[in-house]
């Protein structure tokens, strides 16, 4: 589960950001597509990252998405092998949690 700006007023609610790393000897590029929660919508951004370098996903500071959208992402890279870290934080009450991407 992923957020941008999710809350009572969509600015002060729970944030995303997903950190990537290519575990990879060669650069890459990494997508993430985020689509809503109803499944009706869904954006993607794609960042290159070095060699054995790290890239991150910072959900409110992609314009695209509208501010109080949840919903999934999907991390892929175009060859290299990747894990991903996810942090979702709600800055107004200092609360956050943090999990590992699931590898499919």
């Amino acid at each position: 589960l992923v957020y941008k700006n999710y809350g009572p007023n969509n600015t002060t609610g729970w944030a995303t950001g997903i950190n990537v790393q290519n575990l990879g000897d060669k650069p890459d590029n990494i997508t993430m597509t985020f689509t809503a929660e109803d499944g009706t919508k869904s954006w993607s951004k794609t960042l290159p990252v070095n060699a054995r370098g790290e890239i991150t996903f910072y959900l409110p500071s992609l314009p695209e998405i509208p501010d109080g959208t949840y919903g999934s992402a999907v991390i892929s890279s175009t060859g290299s092998p990747i894990v991903a870290i996810v942090s979702a934080t709600h800055y107004a009450s200092a609360s956050a949690a943090m999990y590992a991407g699931i590898n499919r």
